[in-house]
């Protein structure tokens, strides 16, 4: 007796190791195909029977499975356990066989070595023309890949399967416990009695959601709410140097990539450079001679090649405190042993300093942060950022970091006062009123159709209630990422989408007020524009004026763009409406940076009652004013479900042009994002976060109202009449300066400029939809 149960527990735990070994050997061949069963144990463990009961290999299994399952997509059938046996009648032992010896199928693993994704329909990596070319052919579903492919999917073909029985023959006795198992799954749950399984309906309808109207932030509730009866719209405009036209893209030479990114850094080290001479090495030189205050790096004489004054190069030895700057970036010993090609997690033991050409030869050194700077500032760092430090290097290959100084801002927008005068001329008093949100603005449903607009048709209520001057709205119109369309189950195309359901949803807005103009930003997540890089053309935009307008004449919108009621902008964009320069960027950066930075909150210092720490929101919108960039992160944030490729494609040649960096600090940045939606001063910048419309599955999101009063267009007039007197008087208020004190506007006179100050007159609220 004990040599039998001997005999059994050594049989047992070496049919356990197997079938862990099996488990692991098909989660493996699966993690190369585009189906991803890490999250299923279910599955797997029905796998493994699979693999066992009929002696297929994992690699077999694999390709055979996601070759149905491909199938079923293309037909744009329902992933259903009906639907799968409509497609492949699995009954018994011999269509099982069938099915993974290839029987009528196509063997996928044949035709693409393991591990190369299947393209997507819309990727970074599509030619222009391919995208051209696509927008007279019928629509196509995408191909589950791993990044579309849900647990539900491969639930729902493997559940099909669960009826089926052992195959008969003489060494398939009922003797397994496998088998058995396997058997008694079909006895208890037969095929006919299975109920299908349809996409699960949102948790709560998102007409029963919570807190409609809600006030989730308020910004200068001492400005009062304030509306126009105007009939006139408001002036909108756009700075030179926008992304307004397509352009063609994956024409990247690697030594001009290089040339735009040491470009980039070493203008803003000048900057810095600028910045530590003016407000550092000068002061301490005060009471020292002339030739006390002398470059720190070598300048050659009549040249024209910039110099640094103050900035040296770190990667040399130094035994003293000196200033020098470069950018961020994370490295490891590890992947310079290997040469990997993605760039690992910044940490405090990955922090590198790369230099420009001009300070350091474009070389990179490791950053050691001191203990008495992270006590007392903590950090808050990103890969890309670019930065000026106070540090020593003794052995020049280790920089010990004492102090870190961000790139000073830029000044802020100006206007003519004489401009600001002709755009209130008939109206002095009139407010500026605008609402700004961002899709998606639908939620998934269980039509065949097309997803449900009614978030929408919510949103547009509020606004033939309030009837704005201004409406931004940021795409995405027609998200892709619905499980809808991933899943294949709408028929429906984007053509009709944003006619059927946007272009009368504008159309509404505009008849409820003959003021109001809409502001239209694409997105990356948009299905309705061609380009899914960043920065993006206006909706509709082709390589051709005919093809544009007949996109616009397919959307539905060409009437309202043609009339000027609505205005298609670029993602990023830079407007101007009457004097206030409003910038926006339609890439969820603050979630991106919030993720693959690297913070280190200080230790909490008492001043009376309150603790100081750092405004985590606060530093996310300032790293956007600091960088001068709207996209400031380096390489943009990577996918979390495939390391090897990134959220979204960015063009190199043009992340450095006027369409992604800024020319000026805006009076407001919105940037729409799935953090928590807020308002922030950013020394003296409005910034915006107003969340998107829709929150999850089908929640209710939020949505932003401003309230911008004028200037005082009396005190202006009286400027413009002491003119001829040569008489210069200040205006506007004191800001915070680039250190943190306060400084004046300066003077100013009718033939100069004026600061538009619009934090003091600019009321915001954030509201639930």
């Amino acid at each position: 007796m004990p040599t039998t149960a001997s005999t059994t527990s050594t049989s047992s735990a070496t049919t356990t190791n197997t079938n862990t070994n099996l488990a692991t050997e098909i989660q493996r061949e699966f993690s190369l195909t585009s189906l991803n069963v890490d999250a299923e144990p279910e599955a797997v463990a029905r796998l493994v029977e699979f693999a066992t009961v009929f002696s297929v290999s994992p690699e077999s299994l694999a390709s055979k499975f996601e070759g149905d399952l491909d199938k079923l997509i293309a037909a744009k059938t329902p992933l259903k356990v009906s639907a799968v046996q409509s497609q492949r009648p699995i009954v018994n032992d011999s269509d099982l066989m069938a099915m993974l010896n290839g029987t009528g199928m196509e063997n996928l693993a044949s035709q693409r070595p393991y591990g190369q994704h299947k393209a997507k329909l819309r990727g970074a990596n599509q030619s222009q023309q391919q995208q051209q070319s696509q927008l007279s052919q019928p629509p196509r579903t995408p191909l589950i890949n791993a990044s579309t492919t849900n647990s539900s999917q491969i639930s729902a073909a493997l559940s099909a399967a669960k009826s089926i029985p052992p195959p008969k023959t003489p060494s398939s006795t009922f003797n397994s416990t496998t088998q058995k198992q396997l058997l008694a799954s079909q006895q208890k749950t037969p095929l006919s009695a299975r109920p299908s399984t349809p996409l699960a309906p949102p948790a709560v309808p998102f007409s029963d959601r919570q807190n409609k109207g809600k006030l989730d932030d308020l910004f200068n509730p001492e400005v009062p709410l304030s509306t126009s009866d105007s009939k006139t719209p408001l002036e909108i405009s756009l700075p030179p140097g926008q992304q307004m036209h397509g352009y063609r893209y994956m024409f990247e030479r690697l030594a001009e990539k290089g040339d735009l990114v040491d470009a980039r850094i070493q203008e803003l080290c000048l900057a810095v450079d600028q910045w530590v001479y003016d407000n550092i090495i000068v002061n301490q030189t005060l009471d020292m001679d002339e030739e006390a205050i002398q470059p720190t790096s070598t300048q050659v004489e009549d040249s024209d090649e910039p110099t640094f004054k103050a900035l040296a190069n770190p990667t040399i030895p130094h035994h003293t405190l000196f200033y020098t700057a470069g950018r961020i970036v994370a490295e490891s010993a590890e992947r310079q042993a290997t040469a990997q090609q993605t760039e690992p997690k910044l940490t405090l033991d990955t922090l590198y300093l790369e230099t420009c050409r001009l300070l350091g030869s474009g070389h990179r050194v490791q950053i050691q942060l001191s203990e008495t700077l992270l006590k007392r500032h903590g950090a808050n760092l990103f890969p890309g950022q670019i930065l000026g430090l106070a540090a020593v290097n003794p052995s020049g290959r280790l920089l010990i970091v004492q102090d870190i100084f961000p790139v000073p801002r830029l000044d802020f927008a100006t206007t003519r006062i004489s401009r600001i005068l002709s755009l209130y001329e008939n109206e002095p008093s009139r407010v500026i009123n605008m609402v700004v949100a961002a899709g998606p603005y639908s939620a998934d449903s269980l039509s065949t159709d097309a997803p449900s607009y009614e978030p929408l048709d919510e949103l547009v209520k509020v606004l033939c209630t309030e009837k704005p001057d201004v409406v931004i709205l940021c795409g995405p119109f027609v998200d892709e990422g619905l499980a809808g369309w991933k899943e294949g189950r709408y028929t429906a195309t984007t053509e009709s989408c944003m006619k059927k359901y946007i272009a009368p949803a504008l159309k509404r807005v505009l008849e409820a007020s003959g003021s109001t103009r809409i502001v239209m930003v694409p997105s990356t997540r948009g299905m309705e524009s061609e380009w899914v890089g960043y920065p993006q053309p206006p909706l509709g935009s082709a390589l051709g004026e005919e093809a544009r307008v007949l996109r616009w004449k397919q959307f539905g919108i060409k009437e309202m763009v043609a009339t000027g009621n609505v205005v298609l902008v670029p993602n990023p964009v830079q407007i101007m409406v009457n004097e206030v320069v409003v910038t926006i960027s339609n890439v969820d950066s603050l979630f991106h940076l919030n993720r693959d930075g690297l913070r280190v909150e200080p230790e909490a210092t008492t001043l009376g009652t309150q603790t100081q720490k750092l405004d985590r929101f606060g530093s996310l919108f300032q790293h956007h004013l600091t960088q001068r960039h709207l996209y400031p992160l380096t390489p943009s944030s990577l996918n979390p479900s495939d390391p090897t490729m990134n959220l979204f494609a960015i063009d190199a040649t043009r992340a450095q042009s006027s369409s992604i960096t800024l020319q000026a600090t805006p009076d407001i940045l919105i940037l729409p994002s799935a953090l928590k939606p807020l308002v922030k001063n950013v020394d003296g910048c409005v910034c915006i976060n107003p969340g998107t419309l829709v929150k999850g599955r089908s929640g209710g999101g939020s949505y932003a109202r401003l309230c911008i009063h004028p200037l005082d267009i009396a005190m202006l007039s009286g400027i413009v009449k002491t003119e001829d007197g040569g008489e210069k008087k200040k205006v506007g208020e004191k800001r915070k300066g680039v250190d943190g004190e306060e400084e004046g506007c300066g003077t100013e006179e009718e033939g100069v400029v004026l600061e538009h100050n619009v934090a003091s007159r600019c009321r915001v609220e954030v509201r639930k939809i």
